[in-house]
């Protein structure tokens, strides 16, 4: 009989259990299940796009056992998956099947669209613009797919949203497989948005598998690339130092960083190719962006910069500096020690055939 009303007991947990609420606050997340009949537990979250997981040891609050996951990190709409585990008062363990949820954002009313490689959320906007960035989405996968071999690991979510955030355009959260584009933080028109803006996340995006690899000039040069602006013209190049972060103080200065950032990602696929150095580092899992232009251009990224600013008129070529002369002292130093090497052999040879000759007398 106890048998029986403990084996009861558990099924009523585990019932409870797949229908546990999850309360979505700022800035974070509370799990919660019932935790009658319960000693420990804890609760996995885990990003399926990338694998990252959060193990949240789970507190008795009241009636439930409940974790909280602090989700200020977050981009808006990162789905995530939990799975509830633990052990059961009769020292029985027990795992839930995983549950997946989106971190909610209530700040506006929401409209959904769903494609087959993207999900849009538009913020109080008609079904047509949703429709139209989804299409503009799908096709930039496409075509990065076709020309580059770079596809999503699953679906993802774009959100445009009318609050900027400090952002100035967009950004692309390649960890979690979220792009939120800000419509009122771009002076231009609507046009920009699908033409350039929306092209150039998705394709910071796809890049995501090699995000850790590519320096930055690379990655916003590629989605300029990818995503065809009119930029200004090039007067005076960044160093090459320079171009590893953003060195610009001012809207003029972004202007001619990202403008050289694409003129040399442009020369490096006019030359050697883009896709060449994506495949060399698909084939290569611990290559870097140099290790790939070594083997595929015999320069490294310095050079080719170098390269681009010449054929763009921004530098001379660099010429080597002149062989120092050797003079006729430095030459009969040289000499010397070069006898002294061959002279120091010969003593230690002789000292060894000395030794040799006095242990066979001894004997």
């Amino acid at each position: 009989m106890v048998a029986m009303l403990s084996a009861l007991l558990c099924a009523l947990v585990a019932a409870l259990l797949l229908v546990s609420p999850v309360s979505a606050q700022e800035p974070g997340v509370r799990f919660s299940m019932p935790a009658a009949g319960v000693t420990l537990a804890q609760v996995v979250v885990s990003a399926p796009w990338n694998g990252r997981e959060w193990v949240l040891n789970a507190h008795r609050d009241g009636d439930e056992m409940a974790a909280w996951l602090d989700t200020a990190g977050l981009p808006p709409f990162t789905e995530l998956r939990y799975v509830w585990s633990g052990v059961r008062a009769d020292m029985s363990s027990f795992e839930m099947p995983p549950v997946t949820i989106e971190i909610a954002d209530e700040t506006c009313n929401w409209l959904r669209v769903e494609g087959e490689h993207v999900i849009v959320f538009v913020c109080d906007e008609s079904p047509s613009a949703g429709r139209r960035a989804l299409d503009v989405a799908e096709l930039q996968l496409v075509a990065l797919e076709r020309d580059l071999g770079l596809t999503l690991p699953g679906r993802a979510m774009l959100v445009l949203s009318d609050h900027s955030s400090g952002m100035i355009s967009g950004q692309a959260y390649a960890r979690y497989g979220v792009m939120v584009v800000a419509r009122d933080s771009c002076p231009c028109n609507g046009e920009y948005l699908y033409d350039v803006t929306i092209p150039h996340e998705v394709t910071h995006l796809a890049l995501g598998k090699h995000v850790s690899r590519l320096p930055l000039w690379f990655r916003e040069g590629l989605a300029l690339w990818s995503a065809p602006v009119a930029m200004p013209e090039v007067e005076a190049a960044f160093s090459w130092g320079e171009m590893q972060y953003r060195a610009y103080s001012d809207i003029a200065g972004m202007w001619r960083w990202y403008a050289q950032a694409g003129g040399v990602t442009r020369y490096i696929d006019r030359r050697y190719g883009i896709r060449t150095v994506l495949d060399y580092l698909d084939a290569h899992s611990n290559a870097s962006i140099e290790d790939a232009l070594r083997a595929i251009a015999e320069l490294n990224s310095a050079q080719i910069m170098q390269a681009w600013r010449v054929e763009a008129g921004l530098a001379e070529a660099a010429t080597p500096a002149p062989a120092r002369p050797v003079t006729a002292r430095a030459e009969i130093r040289s000499k010397a020690i070069a006898w002294g090497v061959v002279a120091a052999h010969i003593a230690a040879l002789a000292w060894l055939a000395w030794l040799r000759l006095r242990l066979r007398t001894r004997e």
